[in-house]
Order: C-alpha cells, then sequence, then structure tokens
C-alpha cells in the first residue's frame, strides 16, 4: 500500500517550494526499523560503525546539555529514555512526533510514530507519550528484527 504525506504549510518554507530538511522524518515503521537496527549493527558498507558510535556518544558535555551528533544523550533536556535504557543510549525526536532511542552497545532498539501535530500545536501529550513508550522499552529493550 502507497501512501503520501504532505508537509504542513504553516512549516514548509516557501523558498524551497514545501521541502525542506527539517520537515520530519516520513517513512513507513518498517524503514525505520531497517534503519535503526542498522545504526546499533557492525554494518561498515555505508557510514563505518565506529563512526555511528561516535556520533551517538556526547560531544556537548559542559556545554549546557548532552547531545551526540543528532542524537539526545541521557540527561539532555531533550531525552526521553526514561533513565532506563544503559548510559550509552540515545534517542531522536522529531517535530511530527516520531522518535527513535537506541544503544549502540546492547543493540536495543524502540521506534515510537505518532501525529504529535494533527490536533494542534501543543506536545505536552505526545512528549509523555514518548517518554512512557521509551522509558518501558528500555526496561524490556528490544532487538532488531
Amino acid at each position: 500500500m502507497a501512501l503520501a504525506a504532505v508537509s504542513r504549510a504553516d512549516n514548509s518554507p516557501s523558498v524551497t517550494y514545501g521541502a525542506a530538511g527539517h520537515a520530519g522524518l516520513f517513512a513507513p515503521a518498517a524503514d525505520l526499523a531497517r534503519f535503526t537496527a542498522w545504526w546499533v549493527s557492525a554494518d561498515d558498507a555505508v557510514v563505518p560503525a565506529a563512526l555511528r558510535r561516535a556520533a551517538a556518544s556526547c560531544r556537548t558535555e559542559g556545554l549546557g546539555g548532552r547531545r551526540g551528533y543528532g542524537w539526545a544523550c541521557p540527561g539532555d533536556a531533550f531525552d526521553i529514555l526514561g533513565g532506563r535504557w544503559p548510559p550509552t543510549a540515545v534517542s531522536h525526536t522529531g517535530f511530527t512526533g516520531t522518535s527513535l532511542a537506541l544503544d549502540p552497545v546492547s543493540g536495543a532498539w524502540a521506534v515510537l510514530l505518532t501525529n504529535a501535530v494533527h490536533a494542534g500545536r501543543d506536545a505536552t501529550a505526545v512528549t509523555a507519550l514518548r517518554r512512557a513508550v521509551h522509558a518501558a522499552a528500555g526496561i524490556t529493550g528490544s532487538t532488531p528484527p
């Protein structure tokens, strides 16, 4: 089944005719599962595993946040892991409600797809849902398919 998505007009820059890298993560759950499973794998074919590990480690210690390259590390203001993931775990959230959590060391990962902007811009409920789901996933862990 093919699905089409259109970025919200109020969040799309007119200069790029509605296309922008910040518009959100639009992909089927199966593709996100493959992406996160690859991210925690030892596969060096596209991006060396060592480089992915470095990107997922804290690069902002002492600068007021705990961030990797594109990832929130435990203890960051945007951390959604709920304290139940290993200290090497990271997470990423998208404006539209998508969130990914993974631990490169253990190989555990979780993907949550929601629509945070369907009913408006107040993300309070989605933020709480992200934290609850990823905390629960951290207890049991997830394994690549």
